[in-house]
């Protein structure tokens, strides 16, 4: 005798037949219904992550490069970029004072800006590239906070300076 096996979703074009919920998955893909049911979206899964992350990632500083590029981490006194895959590209000691923010420049260089006015500029490979101040009023009183974006930095002083 042979035992009653379930049938699995069908698909058609594209649209689930059947499904209350609206989500069914497969083994490589997640179909989607919209919530007027007139329609499906696919959603392919690209690739596996390599890494789990074994940390939370609001514990440590952070900055990633955006449309999957790299990521580096800051933690433990290490810096490490990783694809976005979870790849390690790099890693390194962190041998600099207290980063106050990470980030990247449009050449996928990393920044970091330190409490105490410099900001140094890493390759993704580790290569130490640049190391420079901010001048003296921000040497002198050292930064309370500080914005990046891929052209530039602002930075705010103890003394409530904005550079």
């Amino acid at each position: 005798a042979m035992a009653a096996v379930a049938a699995a979703p069908r698909f058609d074009r594209g649209i689930v037949s059947t499904d209350p919920t609206g989500a069914i998955a497969s083994e490589d893909r997640v179909w989607l219904r919209s919530s007027d049911g007139e329609c499906s979206y696919e959603k392919p899964q690209i690739c596996s992550m390599a890494w789990s992350l074994d940390h939370q990632l609001h514990h440590h500083l952070y900055a990633a490069v955006p449309n999957g590029g790299p990521i580096a981490i800051l933690k433990a006194e290490r810096i490490a970029v990783h694809s976005a895959t979870g790849f390690t590209i790099s890693e390194w000691k962190w041998e600099s004072s207290r980063a106050l923010r990470l980030g990247w420049t449009h050449a996928h260089e990393l920044v970091a800006v330190l409490e105490s006015g410099r900001i140094l500029l890493w390759s993704m490979q580790g290569e130490r590239l640049a190391d420079f101040g901010l001048g003296l009023a921000c040497e002198a009183n050292g930064l309370r906070d500080c914005a990046l974006s891929p052209n530039g930095a602002v930075v705010l002083t103890q003394t409530l300076r904005l550079f």
